[in-house]
């Protein structure tokens, strides 16, 4: 679980204080994000629309996170196939053990994510297990649509007379891939998009 994945944002402080001036300054905006949810994320409405109805503040720690990783990046469309799979997961193991090791990778991939969810949580020490639970959640979902979305991807082209210059870097992408190893497929892409044979 320690493998840093590289797909989604990285959220730093700063973009706590944005987002958190931005929900103080308007009363509706968590509707107003619930609203753009539908419309653009489906089965993230869905999943924050279902956990309110147990608990209000995990709709706030949902959006909230969304939020934050959203200002930092593009963040994939969640497919229903990606949904059930990480729903299955929390279903199948809402344990202290799954989070803490969720929680443990998180804490070197993006770790104001975790930081954040665990502050916030403790605010409600009689449900700060389910609301930290639905901002993982949240994240958990963008995470394997992200991954998804890169194994669909076909696979980089690559030959010495075609790509003189990236030649060996698109064989180590295409291996990266392979193997899912996507922090090492994450700067390889950058290295080859920065040379004159860009993907």
């Amino acid at each position: 679980m320690s493998e840093n994945k590289g797909l989604l944002p990285i959220v730093t402080p700063d973009i706590e204080d944005i987002v958190q001036e931005e929900f103080e300054k308007d009363k509706g905006y968590i509707v107003a994000m619930l609203d753009r949810l539908y419309e653009e994320n489906q089965a993230i409405y869905a999943f924050l629309d279902a956990s309110s109805e147990k608990m209000a503040e995990a709709l706030y720690i949902g959006t909230f996170i969304y939020r934050c990783l959203e200002i930092k990046g593009e963040l994939p469309v969640v497919t229903l196939d990606a949904y059930r799979e990480i729903e299955e997961s929390f279903e199948k193991a809402r344990s202290l053990s799954y989070l803490l090791n969720v929680a443990q990778r998180l804490k070197e991939d993006n770790p104001w994510i975790v930081k954040f969810a665990k502050n916030f949580s403790r605010q409600y020490p009689t449900k700060k297990y389910y609301v930290f639970c639905t901002g993982i959640a949240v994240y958990s979902f963008l995470e394997k649509q992200a991954e998804y979305d890169v194994l669909q991807k076909p696979v980089v082209p690559f030959d010495t007379e075609q790509y003189p210059l990236t030649f060996v870097l698109r064989k180590r992408l295409n291996i990266a891939l392979a193997g899912e190893n996507y922090e090492i497929a994450t700067k390889l892409r950058d290295e080859i998009n920065k040379t004159p044979e860009p993907l």
